[in-house]
């Protein structure tokens, strides 16, 4: 079956789903789309969209399939498979996990395409020298195209890695990602994690990141919204052993009718765990964007530390941000809290700025940079965080 088409027996999430009440797929849906890859593109083709530094590692990905002859991820202190089912299985049950969280047809129809299986294990007690980006280039040039693009992640116990993931597109036809990473971590490992998102208006994305943690783990995240359609992200993190950590962050850059629903779920199945989680977005013309958080505080649970907080700024009337935070606890003895606020930029704040000489566009641009700034600061690669810098100063023409 090599067309979207050829799955109508899937039953994808629809508006009267609760879990999808803001987001809507229908219409993109609708189009046709092709599954197999028919891409032209060349490693020089791809050139400019190239975040890492030298000696990073990076892989690379045209239309869902792993492209391990232009891929640099030569270590010692992990190793890839590809379709090599025989090691996955071994550690499979690892991953299961996620079965249980936002079940829809989007993971229902990657399931199908497993030639695109990868899978990544990092040894125990390695720190992973350098980081590794993860290049996924949607090629739409020859018609619509729709991607599936899989990894899972085994990290062994007391090891570190870095890991970022950048969408990017290439052609003026539509196209759609449906892409799933999964990390298990071992005892003490940690974990830093960047998704950017900068596929172009013309691409929608459904993307699920799944985490399982065991004890003393730590997961960090970064999810950077620079430019796209219609967006949906699903971070699924189970806290499975007693004292882990999980960050969460993410920043959305909204303009012309652009939408994202970043849907989280945190699972406190132990106790002595903490999670934070910080979302913002700057939406403008008729943009939108959708915060949907679950946190879990199971009965074993005690002593757990969970926030939550979503915070949007409208540069327009035509804008709207939906939040909806939700706490489940069954535990007595923890700290957990919740906020929302959205508004516009504070017009005392513009008022000083401009008494100071400054133009008014200028300080509307440096009060958004500033806002911005707190999610910006959890980016630990230095180069990484100017590029989000740079692609921020220039995203609003205000």
């Amino acid at each position: 079956m090599n067309t979207l088409q050829d799955y109508k027996y899937i039953n994808f999430p629809t508006t009267k789903n609760e879990e999808w009440k803001y987001t809507s797929f229908k219409e993109v849906l609708a189009l046709d789309f092709n599954l197999k890859s028919n891409s032209l593109l060349q490693l020089n083709d791809l050139k400019l969209d190239f975040l890492h530094q030298k000696n990073d590692f990076f892989l690379i990905f045209i239309n869902g399939e792993y492209q391990e002859n232009i891929s640099t991820v030569n270590s010692k202190s992990f190793t890839i498979y590809r379709n090599n089912l025989e090691e996955f299985s071994k550690n499979k049950h690892l991953f299961e996990k996620y079965k249980t969280y936002n079940q829809d047809g989007f993971l229902e129809i990657s399931d199908t395409q497993t030639s695109n299986q990868v899978f990544i294990k990092i040894f125990p007690n390695q720190i992973v020298e350098n980081p590794i980006y993860i290049y996924y280039f949607n090629d739409s040039t020859v018609g619509n195209s729709f991607v599936n693009p899989q990894i899972s992640v085994l990290v062994g116990e007391n090891s570190e890695a870095i890991f970022v993931e950048n969408f990017s597109k290439k052609g003026n036809n539509i196209s759609f990602t449906n892409s799933i990473i999964e990390f298990v971590l071992n005892e003490n490992s940690n974990i830093n994690y960047y998704k950017i998102l900068n596929e172009g208006n013309e691409t929608n994305h459904v993307g699920t990141t799944q985490v399982n943690q065991n004890g003393k783990s730590v997961f960090s995240s970064t999810t950077l919204v620079l430019t796209g359609n219609i967006i949906r992200n699903n971070l699924n993190i189970s806290l499975n052993m007693e004292y882990c950590e999980t960050h969460l962050f993410g920043l959305s850059l909204l303009t012309d009718e652009t939408h994202v629903d970043n849907h989280t779920v945190v699972d406190h199945a132990k106790p002595n765990c903490e999670s934070n989680e910080l979302y913002k977005a700057i939406l403008d013309k008729k943009s939108s964007s959708v915060f949907n958080n679950k946190i879990f505080v199971r009965q074993n649970a005690q002593k757990t530390n969970a926030y939550q907080s979503s915070k949007n700024i409208l540069l327009s009337n035509d804008a709207s941000a939906n939040s909806k935070p939700q706490l489940e606890i069954w535990a007595d003895d923890v700290k957990c809290s919740h906020g929302h606020a959205t508004g516009q930029l504070n017009k005392e704040h513009v008022f000083y700025l401009k008494s100071r000489g400054i133009g008014e566009k200028d300080a509307m641009k440096m009060l958004t940079q500033a806002y911005a700034q707190d999610i910006l600061n959890s980016i630990k690669i230095e180069s990484l965080k100017h590029y989000c810098e740079n692609e921020i100063a220039k995203r609003f023409l205000l």
